[in-house]
């Protein structure tokens, strides 16, 4: 498995590796970065939609973040977002 980073890939720690491997073993080039707290942002694809997910050190899985399409959300929710944006 390739993780681009803007850290080498050797310095991604082996658990990093091992929990991404497990949690989306069908994603073959996720990128990786270091954030300012010192975890780890993974972008990658899952069935064609972007995802985000925040991982510690030793490897556990923070959270998992995907951002919809305006047109993809409730009629409901689409006038709540512009309202407010």
């Amino acid at each position: 498995m390739a993780l681009s980073c803007n850290i080498t890939e050797s310095q991604v720690p082996e658990p990093i590796k091992n929990a991404f491997k497990s949690t989306c073993p069908v994603e073959k080039d996720p990128n990786c970065r270091k954030d300012n707290n010192f975890n780890f942002d993974s972008y990658f694809k899952k069935e064609g939609e972007q995802y985000k997910a925040d991982l510690t050190p030793n490897g556990s899985w923070g959270e998992t973040e995907s951002s919809i399409k305006k047109r993809d959300s409730h009629k409901v929710g689409q006038e709540a977002v512009g309202k407010e944006f």
